[in-house]
């Protein structure tokens, strides 16, 4: 019964814009609707859909429209991971970096990491990157958010931390020059 009534429903409104709708019953007792006549239907009148006319809404101001666009909040930023003067060993020279957002990247807003003050992520919506390839020594990194223009409008407090690589001149280091066997020397048996 509801499907009927449905149907029935959508049937009225699609043909409210058809010029002549007619109806009639069939010999199970169901009605039928279409816009063209059958033996034994008849023609309905049918209203037109009432319709509303919206006012256009009033045009703000070029300069109040400017200062309209920006997202009222401004997110924080904090440097997550790597911890602050933490030492990280690693002989590829990798780096997760970590970036916390409060309340969240707002829409407008995007997200820019900087490793040494240039830029290595982003502009994006990435709050986590891997840094490969960096040497060994002391490291800042920071985040910026920028908005549409390209424009800074927060920073998080930068980072100091310090990248340790194994080194090959370590004595047990097996890369280590001093732990290989030069051919060209003679072995101290004299053979």
């Amino acid at each position: 019964m509801n499907k009927t009534v449905g149907v029935l429903l959508l049937l009225a409104a699609a043909l409210a814009n058809a010029a002549e709708v007619y109806r009639w019953r069939d010999a199970n007792g169901v009605w039928h609707f279409s816009d063209k006549p059958q033996a034994g239907s008849e023609k309905i009148e049918v209203k037109p859909a009432p319709s509303v006319k919206m006012a256009p809404a009033p045009s703000a101001p070029a300069a109040e429209r400017a200062t309209t666009t920006a997202p009222a909040i401004v997110p924080t930023l904090t440097i997550l991971a790597p911890a602050p003067e933490a030492t990280i060993h690693s002989a590829a020279g990798e780096v997760d970096v970590a970036v916390g957002i409060e309340p969240g990247l707002v829409r407008g807003y995007q997200l820019r990491i900087l490793l040494d003050g240039q830029v290595v992520a982003g502009p994006g919506s990435l709050t986590q990157v891997s840094l490969t390839g960096l040497d060994r020594g002391a490291h800042t990194v920071g985040a910026e958010l920028i908005d549409a223009s390209g424009q800074v409008v927060a920073q998080a407090e930068p980072h100091t931390f310090y990248l340790h690589k194994p080194s090959i001149y370590h004595p047990a280091h097996p890369a280590n020059p001093a732990n290989q066997q030069n051919p060209a020397k003679p072995s101290k048996s004299g053979k």
